[in-house]
């Protein structure tokens, strides 16, 4: 049965359409009801499907596990542990001592310290008795947890079938711009809340009225904060080329039609829910955003205005193609690889849209759009990715140099490659559309109407089995000479030995498209369940051609830690405070020895970094003054006034007594001492505008000892001095004096 009616605002938020645009609303022929009981589980596929694609990172085989490399353990393993004691043991941790000489812990991005799934990881740690490296391997796929159920429930909302939306969830959720950022469990977890992010805005948008706003107004507000407490910080600056395109596609009518089917919006209920939104999630969010930008800017490199460190790490045309067909050829840091069996069905569902006939197929999702809909919508997301990868460029790019001369805050980042993940949303809408096509056109030959001639699905196969054969030549012109991204051969490992694998189950999921695409309609007619065949094989196929290294990427295998970490902050830092200091380049310490190196050559202060590079040649002298000798932390002077570390030395030496320690917990030293002589107190770990200092209860005036030091005034006489870190709401907002 078909019926006619012309745009109208719909109350009841279903699809409104043209007045010469039927619309079919007959049930789906296959007899197959669209919602099913097993369509319930749905959700819980989706969130467990991470768990059981990665369960090599937490589930032994051959009594190892895998474990992941790079900065995990480094950079967030050991600020999460590091976080974790203190405050399972009431200690905040505002302050780091134990890296670089002393760095803030707080507004440190690595340290994800207002992270609301803290709460659970803290209770656990006071549970389990400690933290490990599998726990937070857990913790990280838990993020692609959250994104795919994020993923499932926004593309749910977009007028598509659920079987394809899951087929693209799953693929997309493991797909390689996702796995290969398993070293960065911050990443995950701030991008995490993308697709949460895009639902709630797709609900807002959606609905009419002001009281049933609040459940959507809640959920983008968490799904903001979280996203911003995620600990990093470049992929909330991404969001912007994600989130503000998208929310402008749905204010307008003729867009919004396209992708809701709702013509109608109630401009009265969304001003005041964005707004009120808005502003709940800036003065939540603001203050902690505030910190990380200007510690960025007291940091070595981080300032911005640097072009040649913006652009250090390049991606191009060649990275792009190989993210779509070889991730050999592209560097790491911006591949989104998702299997040749899913990009054959995205070009398939192009082929279709753009050369088949004007009918629209039987559908009750995406084909229930007009013809000239479907492509409009599918060319604006293809436009919309392309923009992203071409400012992905970099220095080839002429959009990226505008964007880094006057787009505020963008010059202060690097990597412009990792841009990318805000393409995996997009993708998985285009491959669950591509899903949904390639189900409309296997079972519309038996349907009766739009019905594929013979000449039609020849045509089809010809052009899917021509467009892999150019993408398997291109493969093995790349194996066989050996072409790669040295980025890929430097960092991938044993990784480089499976390139094989590209070829051989590439070959796998093309047979699997052809096989579907030539039988296809022979299993519909004759097997009920002819979907879940599809759905299945094709799921298989992709998520198989990823796995080898998709699921490897920066890892090694070994055997789990003996035991679970833990820290006991009352007597950590005091037996760190009277050990010598070491020189690894190490971050934050789990142990009870501070360090003086740098973990990182573009990170900590640009004063402290400016300090040891001048001081090169006083190398011998430096380690005195920085405690590795014997561990000293103060030192007494008659005057700050030096050119050299040798004379500081000379003046403060002549002072052996100076005082003793009171109490120390990291945030806070208090000292004792009898000041033989008017002169200064130097406390040899770096200062930030945060730091304040007491001097027998009054505030006094901290100066810097070498640039970078605290040092305080002393009159000659006892004295009870109070170094404490003190990062106070007003000061961030405002800053100090």
């Amino acid at each position: 049965m078909k019926i006619k009616r012309k745009t109208t605002v719909n109350k009841n938020n279903t699809r409104d359409t043209d007045e010469n645009h039927p619309v079919d609303i007959t049930p789906d022929s296959s007899g197959e009801p669209e919602s099913t009981s097993f369509s319930r589980w749905f959700p819980v596929v989706v969130f467990f499907w991470p768990f059981v694609y990665l369960m090599e990172y937490f589930i032994p085989f051959g009594g190892k596990y895998t474990h992941m490399g790079n900065d995990f353990y480094g950079f967030f393993l050991k600020h999460k542990i590091y976080l974790l004691a203190h405050l399972a043991n009431g200690y905040p941790a505002l302050w780091s001592p134990s890296e670089a000489a002393g760095f803030p812990f707080f507004s440190s991005a690595l340290a994800q310290y207002f992270y609301p799934f803290n709460v659970p990881l803290v209770l656990w740690y006071k549970l389990a008795g400690g933290y490990s490296s599998i726990d937070h391997q857990l913790f990280t796929i838990f993020g692609l947890s959250i994104f795919g159920l994020g993923l499932y429930y926004w593309l749910k909302l977009l007028n598509i079938n659920l079987r394809a939306v899951v087929f693209g969830v799953l693929i997309m959720t493991v797909s390689f711009r996702l796995t290969e950022s398993l070293r960065f469990p911050n990443g995950i977890h701030t991008a995490a809340w993308y697709p949460w992010i895009l639902y709630a805005l797709t609900r807002i948008y959606m609905t009419l009225s002001i009281k049933k706003m609040v459940s959507p107004c809640l959920i983008l507000f968490f799904s903001s904060v979280c996203m911003i407490t995620g600990g990093y910080p470049y992929f909330v600056y991404y969001s912007v080329f994600l989130l503000v395109p998208y929310a402008l596609m749905l204010s307008f009518r003729s867009s919004r039609m396209i992708i809701l089917g709702q013509s109608g919006i109630s401009w009265k209920a969304i001003l005041p829910a964005l707004g009120i939104s808005g502003i709940a999630i800036l003065l939540l969010g603001m203050p902690y955003l505030i910190c990380i930008k200007r510690l960025a800017e007291m940091a070595h490199c981080r300032s911005g205005n640097d072009f040649n460190y913006s652009t250090y790490y390049t991606f191009t045309t060649q990275d792009t193609l190989g993210a779509l067909i070889y991730p050999p050829l592209s560097q790491m840091e911006g591949w989104y690889f998702f299997s040749l069996t899913g990009l054959l069905l995205v070009i398939l569902f192009f082929v279709w849209l753009f050369l088949s006939p004007k009918t629209a197929l039987p559908s009750n999702s995406l084909y229930s759009m007009r013809p000239s809909s479907r492509k409009y919508l599918c060319l604006l997301l293809i436009g919309w990715m392309a923009l992203i990868s071409y400012i992905s460029y970099g220095k080839d790019s002429y959009l990226f140099k505008l964007l880094w001369l006057y787009m505020p805050g963008f010059s202060i980042l690097r990597v412009w490659g990792r841009l990318n993940i805000i393409l995996i949303p997009l993708i998985a809408w285009l491959l669950a559309m591509a899903y949904d096509a390639f189900e409309k056109i296997i079972q519309s030959r038996w349907a009766g109407t739009g019905s594929i001639s013979k000449k039609s699905k020849i045509s089809l196969i010809l052009v899917v089995t021509g467009f892999y054969s150019i993408i398997l030549y291109t493969q093995l012109y790349l194996y066989i000479n050996q072409i790669n991204d040295p980025y890929w051969k430097a960092y991938s490992g044993p990784l480089i030995n499976l390139r094989i694998w590209f070829l051989v189950l590439g070959g796998l999921g093309f047979s699997v498209v052809l096989f579907f695409l030539i039988w296809g309609q022979w299993l519909a007619v004759r097997i009920n369940y002819y979907r879940f065949l599809i759905f299945a094989g094709l799921w298989f196929a992709a998520a198989l051609e990823m796995w080898p290294v998709g699921a490897h990427i920066w890892s090694y295998r070994a055997p789990s830690p003996s035991k679970r970490i833990q820290i006991n902050p009352a007597s950590f830092h005091l037996e760190a405070f009277n050990k010598p200091r070491i020189t690894d380049d190490v971050t934050v310490s789990i142990k009870p020895v501070y360090t003086i190196g740098l973990g990182s050559p573009t990170w900590y202060f640009e004063s402290y970094v400016r300090f040891l590079h001048i001081s090169q040649r006083e190398k011998d002298n430096r380690d005195i003054l920085l405690g590795v000798r014997d561990g000293r932390r103060i030192f007494l002077s008659e005057s700050l006034v030096h050119n050299s570390i040798y004379s500081f030395l000379k003046d403060s030496l002549r002072f052996q007594n100076s005082g003793q320690l009171v109490s120390y917990n990291g945030d806070e030293l208090v000292w004792e001492l009898d000041m033989p002589i008017n002169g200064y107190l130097s406390f040899i770990d770096n200062w930030d505008p945060h730091w304040k200092a007491y001097v027998d209860n009054k505030e006094t005036q901290i100066e810097l000892l070498f640039g970078t030091f605290k040092s305080i005034p002393l009159t000659q006489g006892k004295h009870r001095v109070i170094f404490r870190y003190e990062p106070t709401l007003k000061a961030i907002l405002f800053g100090t004096k």
